[in-house]
């Protein structure tokens, strides 16, 4: 898909970074794209790009990986779906914008039978 950026560790004798096209399909991950960790090398590795970049979620589709480095922001709808059943480490900031936050609260609200204020 053109909105997934796929993790493939090809430069991984070189370097583990994120800001390294060579360790994706291509190219550096762009804001939106949905991070898919599918490759077999370069497990352990380094979000060296602008810290808080929005992403449309994470998928672990290999490993297990772990994901060090600058926290990132997962858009509204997005995911983090481990595929694998295997350990997946995520050592960087993972933050849901202040919109699920409210989902969050909704959701609570509603568990508890709380009504809106």
């Amino acid at each position: 898909s053109p909105n997934t950026a796929s993790w493939t560790g090809h430069n991984s004798a070189v370097d583990n970074n994120w800001s390294d096209g060579v360790n994706w399909n291509g190219s550096v991950p762009i804001q939106n794209n949905v991070l898919d960790f599918s490759g077999s090398a370069g497990f352990i590795n380094t979000n060296n790009l602008a810290a808080n970049m929005l992403f449309g979620g994470i998928t672990f589709d290999n490993g297990p990986f772990v994901l060090n480095g600058n926290p990132v922001v997962i858009q509204p709808g997005g995911n983090v779906v481990n595929d694998t059943g295997l350990p997946e480490v995520v050592n960087l900031g993972l933050f849901p914008g202040p919109w699920d936050e409210e989902i969050a609260a909704q959701k609570a609200r509603e568990a508890a039978k709380v009504p809106a204020e």
